[in-house]
């Protein structure tokens, strides 16, 4: 899978420099990544052999959530999509949004335990928050991290073990 996120990032500039709006490539390995462009936003799609997919944005633009994201996991009002993954018993999504991230990580806190999520552990750090749930033989881990311009929101979504 590592190698297949390689090349879809690597496909990722290629776009940004000029190719057509949509191009698919495989590997020597039979993932294929699809690059797609629509005016200044790029979308990457890796699809993996073993049934994984990896998705990112540029140029501001947003891509779905992972097919099958559980919908009690709160998605933060407005914040845009900039990568989701799926593979195995793993769906990972990484969120923008320009608002600060304390307001994030209260709506978070708020929100999982509204919909049923137990908070097993909550770490505030200077730059960011992490919390830790679980549900219904799942895992949610929320990271809420300060940066430059906002705040990026990662959800990790496993099956207990």
């Amino acid at each position: 899978m590592k190698r297949t996120i390689s090349l879809g990032l690597l496909l990722a500039v290629v776009v940004v420099c000029g190719c057509r709006k949509s191009t698919t490539y495989t590997g020597p390995d039979g993932s294929k990544a699809t690059v797609s462009r629509s005016g200044k936003n790029v979308e990457i799609k890796v699809e993996g052999k073993d049934g994984g997919t990896w998705k990112a944005a540029g140029g501001g633009g947003s891509v779905a959530l992972p097919e099958g994201f559980p919908t009690d996991v709160p998605i933060y009002p407005g914040a845009k999509v900039a990568t989701s993954m799926k593979t195995g018993d793993a769906m990972h999504a990484t969120l923008q949004t320009p608002d600060a991230a304390d307001k994030v990580s209260a709506f978070y806190k708020e929100k999982m335990k509204a919909n049923g999520w137990e908070l097993k552990t909550t770490m505030d750090m200077g730059q960011g928050t992490m919390l830790m749930g679980a549900k219904a033989g799942q895992g949610l881990n929320a990271m809420i991290a300060r940066g430059d311009e906002g705040t990026t929101v990662s959800l990790t979504v496993t099956k207990e073990k």
